[in-house]
C-alpha cells in the first residue's frame, strides 16, 4: 500500500455531492448521511471526508469532531463506517485497510485526536480485525458490541414468508383478517402519527429510552427524498395502532423505530406492520433486512418477536479506538458521550 497515492477531500454534509457519493457503497446507511450527523448529540463539528487512491474514491467517512477548549485535544468519531464496499464491486479489503490507515494519519498523527470508529462490519472471523490492529486500532474499553438479527429478503416474497416461525405466520395470519389497514410514507404528519402510538406504549411498558426519538423527525426534514425514512402506521377503523419508521440506504433496510398499542396488540397489528415493511424493503431492491438490534435477556419479548421472521442473529465487530499520547489517552471519555 502505498500512502502517497492516497487523498483527503473535505465536501459539504448537506450538498448533493456527499449524497451521491452514498449511492456509491452497499454499506450505506443512516447514520453517514449528513441528516443524522446534524442532529445528533455533543454539539459536534462535522467533517465529511473522501478517501481517494490516485484520484479514485475508494471509500467515504462522516467524521464527528469534539474538541476540549484550549488543548486543543478531542475525539474523533465515526459511527458505522467508513464506508469502503461498493456496489456491484467485488469488496476489496485494500480499500478499508487504505481508509482507515488514511483516517489515522489525518486524525491521530496530523490532529492529535482520540479516533473511534464503529465500523459498519459483521464479525468476520479474522478478516478485519488485523487490519484494524495493524492501522493502530485497539478494541475500545467502551465497547457494546450491537447484536441484532438480519433476515434475507433477497428471496421471492413466498419464500421469505414461508422461513418466519410456524407461530410468527399464524399470528400475520390473523391480523390479515382483522380489517387492518397499512399506509406508509415519508409526511412529517406521519411522524405525529407515529409519536401518538410510542407515547402509549412508553406509558404502559415505562422502558428506558436508548434514541432520542424526538430528533428523528428533525432527521426526517433534512434528509433528502431518495434518503427518508418510511413510516408505516397501521389502522382500525380509522385509529392508529402500530406503527414503524425504516432506512433503506445501500443493500440493508433498518427497523429504526415502532411502537403497538394495547389494541394494537390484541389484533396482531406489529405482524402487519413488518410484513409491509418487508414488501416495501423488495420494492428498493434491498438485500437484507437488519431487525434493529436484539436484547435476549433485557428484552425477551421483542427478542422472540423478531426471532420470528426467520432470520440470523449476528454481531457487529465493535468499537475501535487510536491515540498517540497520554494526553490525548485522558480524553477518551469524551468519546463515551458523543458515541451515539
Amino acid at each position: 500500500m502505498n500512502i502517497k497515492n492516497l487523498s483527503i477531500e473535505r465536501i459539504n454534509s448537506q450538498s448533493n455531492k456527499w449524497n451521491e457519493l452514498l449511492k456509491l457503497f452497499e454499506d450505506a446507511n443512516i447514520y453517514q448521511t449528513g441528516a443524522f450527523g446534524i442532529n445528533s448529540k455533543g454539539g459536534s463539528k462535522l467533517e465529511n471526508v473522501v478517501i481517494k487512491n490516485n484520484n479514485t474514491v475508494i471509500s467515504i467517512a462522516q467524521v464527528r469532531i469534539k474538541t476540549l477548549p484550549f488543548l486543543n485535544r478531542g475525539v474523533a468519531y465515526v459511527r458505522w463506517g467508513p464506508l469502503w464496499r461498493k456496489s456491484g464491486e467485488t469488496q476489496d479489503l485494500n480499500n478499508f485497510r487504505m481508509a482507515v490507515s488514511k483516517l489515522y494519519g489525518e486524525y491521530v498523527l496530523n490532529k492529535k485526536l482520540v479516533l473511534q470508529i464503529m465500523p459498519n462490519i459483521v464479525s468476520d472471523g479474522d478478516k478485519t480485525l488485523p487490519i484494524l490492529n495493524e492501522s493502530g486500532f485497539l478494541k475500545s474499553g467502551n465497547d457494546f458490541p450491537y447484536y441484532s438479527i438480519f433476515v434475507d429478503i433477497s428471496k421471492p416474497l413466498e419464500e421469505i414468508r414461508k422461513s418466519f416461525r410456524k407461530k410468527w405466520r399464524y399470528s400475520l395470519k390473523q391480523a390479515e383478517k382483522n380489517n387492518l389497514e397499512v399506509k406508509s410514507g415519508t409526511d412529517l404528519a406521519l411522524f405525529e402519527q407515529f409519536y401518538s402510538i410510542y407515547k402509549e406504549m412508553h406509558g404502559r411498558k415505562k422502558f428506558k429510552e436508548t434514541v432520542n426519538v424526538d430528533s428523528f423527525k428533525d432527521i426526517q426534514e433534512l434528509l433528502p427524498p431518495d434518503q427518508k425514512m418510511q413510516i408505516f402506521i397501521c389502522e382500525k377503523d380509522g385509529n392508529p395502532v402500530s406503527a414503524l419508521v425504516g432506512s433503506a440506504l445501500g443493500n440493508t433496510g433498518i427497523y429504526l423505530l415502532g411502537g403497538t398499542t394495547q389494541t394494537g396488540l390484541k389484533l396482531s397489528a406489529s405482524y402487519l406492520v413488518q410484513w409491509e415493511t418487508i414488501k416495501w424493503l423488495k420494492s428498493k431492491n434491498i438485500k437484507w433486512y437488519d431487525l434493529g438490534g436484539i436484547d435476549p435477556e433485557g428484552n425477551k419479548g421483542v427478542y422472540i418477536f423478531k426471532k420470528g421472521l426467520g432470520g440470523n442473529e449476528i454481531k457487529f465487530i465493535g468499537k475501535f479506538e487510536a491515540y498517540k499520547s497520554f494526553l490525548s489517552k485522558t480524553v477518551v471519555k469524551l468519546g463515551e458521550k458523543l458515541s451515539s
